[in-house]
């Protein structure tokens, strides 16, 4: 059987334009999604975190943020000078490891988050 990496990138990565991110980091991958959203891709473990950065006119929005095992913030700097708003889905560690980078950070106010 094949290691879980042997997959990656996967295929469906493959209609979305990569973005070089290396001169900040070569732990996240990067593409461009459609309109100004940014698929940002930790392949470097098993459960393949993906966080969105939506860039708006004022302001950018980074929809979880990984585990925190490389810099995030690193990565969104290198995409836009705008301030920007964290919003987690969740609080699992994959999803809010690398919010302490950030000072603007909301969660859902639920019991599960």
């Amino acid at each position: 059987e094949e290691p879980w990496y042997a997959a990656l990138p996967r295929a469906s990565w493959s209609q979305y334009e990569p973005v070089d991110v290396s001169a900040v980091t070569n732990w996240f991958k990067v593409y461009k999604a459609p309109g100004n959203v940014y698929a940002i891709y930790d392949d470097s473990q098993w459960e393949e975190n993906i966080c969105y950065l939506v860039i708006g006119s004022d302001k950018a929005l980074l929809v979880d943020t990984s585990m925190g095992l490389s810099s995030i913030k690193d990565v969104v700097d290198e995409l836009t000078d705008l301030p920007v708003t964290v919003l987690l889905t969740h609080t699992h560690h994959d999803h809010m490891g690398g919010m302490h980078e950030f000072d603007d950070v909301w969660c859902f106010d639920s019991e599960q988050a």
